[in-house]
């Protein structure tokens, strides 16, 4: 009999379907209460270097479990969500910081993606003696111009009822995956527009 997450998942988005279900299996959230705020995430591997990965906007922690996996054979992997909660950048390193000093931490490597890559720059501005190297993925430098196109998206966005933001959000993510997947392996399209349909109506992505 299929389960939900088989249903969710169907035989057409294998291996990747396998990978995160084992992934789910073997991955146990931690949490952390920072500034009253709740934080989770993964704290997994071995080795004596860390690299902390930092997730794109609009998705989890969970969302790079491929890197997390492929890292932990060889290193200690790190891997926060940053919840829609927090109110500012400096919000967000200190909220890294204290999950770094929970684990003991003293030194990572950072793996930023998008929105992560970002974070990861002023984690660098900041915190250099705790950086030993930052590698970037789908990401920028620092945009005066494209934060004022992005606050008059913020702006248009907050007037928009959340069934409206979470629908659109969902057919971009889609759209954009159909149309950038012509080098895609074998099942990985399907798989992530699955991932993402299951992220949208779950309580992970919401409107702020």
């Amino acid at each position: 009999m299929n389960t939900g997450f088989d249903i969710v998942y169907t035989d057409a988005t294998e291996p990747f379907k396998s990978e995160l279900k084992r992934f789910r299996q073997t991955h146990t959230l931690k949490t952390i209460y920072s500034k009253g705020k709740n934080w989770t995430y993964y704290a997994n591997g071995k080795g004596g270097k860390v690299i902390l990965i930092l997730h794109g906007g609009g998705g989890p922690a969970e969302s790079l479990f491929r890197y997390m996996m492929m890292f932990e054979d060889s290193y200690r992997v790190v891997a926060p969500t940053i919840p829609s909660s927090v109110d500012c950048v400096a919000e967000v390193m200190h909220a890294i910081m204290e999950i770094l000093n929970k684990e003991l931490v003293s030194e990572v490597h950072i793996f930023g993606v998008s929105n992560g890559g970002m974070i990861g720059q002023c984690l660098v501005r900041q915190y250099l003696h705790n950086v030993l190297s930052l590698i970037l993925f789908h990401t920028m430098l620092p945009s005066n111009d494209y934060a004022k196109v992005f606050g008059k998206r913020v702006k248009i966005l907050s007037i928009l009822p959340r069934w409206v933001t979470i629908t659109l959000g969902q057919k971009w993510v889609i759209k954009q995956m159909q149309s950038e997947g012509a080098n895609a392996k074998p099942g990985e399209v399907a798989f992530w527009i699955a991932y993402f349909k299951e992220l949208y109506k779950s309580e992970l992505v919401t409107k702020e």
